[in-house]
């Protein structure tokens, strides 16, 4: 089997994936999937994505075949593979099936809630099966820039899906209309006030049990369209604290059931937009993580530990999410490399290995759509990432990801750094729903070249990139030479 297997992927399924790869997936905004949730029924949903789906899938598979040997050899890999054509074979039993006819449909919801459980493992398995390659082999510039490259286009084409399933198995199983202010996985009036505190609360509880403190944190929000709120006056006023012994200043709403709220003030006014809280979660909790692990790090033999802090603009066109920390910072080769998959700055990396060769391991423990309460609605959506998002830091995984969670819908993420002093990310989202458009990539001719033109030749030049002493012309010595 081994990598003929996976060539043949195009075996049973072939002819069908090669199909449907020569069509161009439908990219949604936000609107039309809120319009679809409020009034199109079941039937409607499962006329589109019997055929969207395959799409999406056939046309990452197909790209697949063209990535390096050493990858595609991987038992990582191969399981992967092997998940997504079972996925695909899956979709295409319901490919002649008629949409009014109710069994089929039920049947079909099933059928996506099972897909949703069984691809929870695929980042996890996937960064693990790359930092086994990496230690084992030695990667080319052109490969590390092939694998970046599909990596990208991999992921957000399974946030993509993923976010289709969702939408799909919330609306139309057991759980409608469980959390009525939902439609589907999307939130008309999600708060990232709401959610900042979330991501604040769950991160704080992971880095107290590695290291035994955490930094507190300051939110702030102002809104630059209601003008006349942007000090926090109104109904959606918003000024408390929780001191360091967990006493919060005043009763709050946005303080309930929340995991640890400990040492933090917030102050503004509750804006809202429409987005899909479990994909900023996971973006917020991803950078707090590494926020107060950069903090706690470089602030040891400190008895006090410098405070993080959130800012949270409502503007016209954007939702701007910044935060910031006085972690030490980084150098600015640093930054370039923190968007690469697998980097780290962790010092020390949490073991990776454990149960990495158990692939089959029952995924009984990621919900189904029966069991999702109003508690858990919110993070259900990121339950695939649970893997990754879970240990404090040594993946790699989590800034890359939280990039492509906000890219996805036309928003993006970057850092600014100050090396010795601290770090900022700068999260941007689009404020309006029909301005939030899914990003999907799609196999053409382009993607092609890009994996087969193997000598890819730089048009740029730095002596710190090759050596200044490696390969020296006589003109190059008479330069350098004092």
């Amino acid at each position: 089997m081994g990598l003929e297997r996976f060539c043949e992927f195009i075996g049973r399924s072939g002819k069908k994936i090669e199909h449907y790869s020569k069509f161009i997936p439908v990219s949604l905004s936000l609107k039309h999937l809120l319009h679809f949730g409020e009034s199109a029924p079941a039937s409607k949903s499962f006329e589109f994505l019997k055929y969207e789906l395959p799409v999406r899938l056939a046309n990452i598979m197909q790209e697949c075949r063209l990535l390096p040997v050493v990858l595609k050899e991987s038992r990582s890999f191969q399981h992967i593979c092997s998940l997504y054509e079972e996925t695909f074979d899956t979709l295409m039993k319901y490919e002649e099936c008629a949409s009014k006819t109710p069994s089929a449909v039920s049947a079909f919801t099933d059928d996506m809630d099972g897909i949703l459980r069984k691809h929870s493992r695929v980042v996890e398995i996937l960064a693990l099966g790359i930092k086994e390659i990496q230690s084992s082999s030695s990667w080319t510039v052109d490969e590390e820039l092939q694998l970046q490259y599909f990596l990208d286009r991999f992921y957000v084409n399974r946030i993509g899906i993923r976010t289709l399933l969702n939408q799909h198995v919330l609306l139309y199983g057991p759980s409608f209309g469980n959390i009525q202010s939902h439609i589907g996985n999307i939130d008309p009036d999600c708060s990232p006030v709401q959610i900042a505190i979330n991501a604040y609360s769950y991160s704080r509880l992971l880095c107290m049990q590695v290291y035994g403190r955490a930094p507190g944190c300051d939110i702030e929000i102002h809104d630059c369209v209601d003008k006349d709120c942007a000090t926090g006056g109104g109904f959606n006023k918003i000024d408390f604290c929780v001191d360091a012994t967990g006493h919060p200043s005043t009763r709050s709403y946005l303080l309930e059931n929340q995991p640890d709220c400990t040492d933090i003030s917030v102050k503004g006014k509750d804006v809202t937009f429409c987005y899909i809280p479990g994909h900023l979660f996971y973006m917020l909790y991803e950078l707090l993580k590494n926020s107060m692990r950069a903090v706690v790090e470089n602030h040891t033999l400190d008895d006090n530990l410098p405070r993080l802090h959130i800012l949270i603009s409502n503007a016209p066109e954007d939702i701007i999410i910044k935060i910031t920390d006085f972690g030490g910072g980084m150098t600015l080769n640093m930054v370039e490399r923190t968007f690469g998959y697998n980097f780290t700055t962790a010092i020390h990396s949490t073991h990776l290995y454990s149960n990495f060769l158990n692939l089959e391991e029952n995924y009984s423990s990621v919900p189904n759509v029966s069991q999702i309460t109003p508690n858990n609605r919110m993070t259900y959506e990121v339950q695939s990432e649970r893997s990754t998002c879970t240990p404090i830091a040594g993946r790699g995984h989590g800034l890359p990801l939280s990039r492509l969670y906000a890219k996805y819908l036309g928003g993006n993420l970057n850092l600014f750094s100050v090396e010795g002093v601290g770090t900022s990310a700068l999260i941007h989202l689009k404020r309006k729903p029909e301005n939030a458009h899914e990003l999907i990539p799609i196999f053409n001719h382009t993607t092609k070249s890009f994996y087969e033109n193997n000598t890819m030749e730089r048009d740029w030049i730095s002596s710190s990139q090759f050596g200044i002493h490696s390969n020296k012309t006589l003109r190059e010595s008479c330069i350098i030479s004092p």
